[in-house]
């Protein structure tokens, strides 16, 4: 329920933001931890960092501009896999930033990195393969359709290492047949 919370004051935070990243940027936001992002451990639940990053993705398109319009227009976007390391705990109050940055796309996907600092030192790393649906057609839209339809310029960014690691865990953890 408190990610409700999060959610509706990251979007109030961004109101008077001017939105000039583009999708390829680095986007930094900034949370605490509460009591509610809590385990029995009083540590930042691991679950709890998956709905963060959910969080700093919409922070990355909010800050861009293109938030709105994509969502009135019926495109959502979809987690294929996400895939975390934690090297560190969050603690209750810790305030701490999430980085999240598209590094790269092939035909279908967005292949994202986010991590998680607490005073300049990596708490958590994580590598995520996202694409968008539209709510009228079935299938994945593109990223070169997505950037077409925003109008931001379509680079050629090459896979990285790290997200072809990503589709082979992906195809170790389910096959295609």
């Amino acid at each position: 329920m408190n990610l409700y919370f999060k959610f509706f004051f990251l979007i109030i935070r961004r109101l008077f933001y001017t939105k000039n990243k583009k999708l390829t940027d680095n986007c930094i936001t900034n949370f605490t931890v509460g009591f509610f992002d809590l385990d029995l451990n009083f540590h930042m639940n691991n679950g709890r960092f998956f709905s963060v990053m959910d969080l700093g993705r919409f922070d990355l398109m909010i800050k861009t501009g293109y938030f709105y319009k994509i969502i009135k227009s019926g495109y959502y976007p979809v987690i294929l896999s996400e895939s975390i390391l934690f090297k560190k705990s969050l603690n209750l109050f810790n305030t701490y930033e999430v980085h999240s940055k598209i590094e790269a796309w092939d035909d279908k996907f967005f292949y994202i990195t986010q991590k998680f600092y607490l005073r300049d030192k990596i708490v958590a790393s994580a590598s995520v393969r996202a694409c968008f649906k539209k709510r009228s057609q079935k299938g994945i839209i593109s990223p070169k359709s997505l950037f077409e339809f925003i109008g931001e310029e379509v680079l050629d960014l090459k896979l990285t290492n790290l997200s072809k690691k990503q589709i082979e865990l992906d195809e170790i953890l389910v096959p295609r047949n």
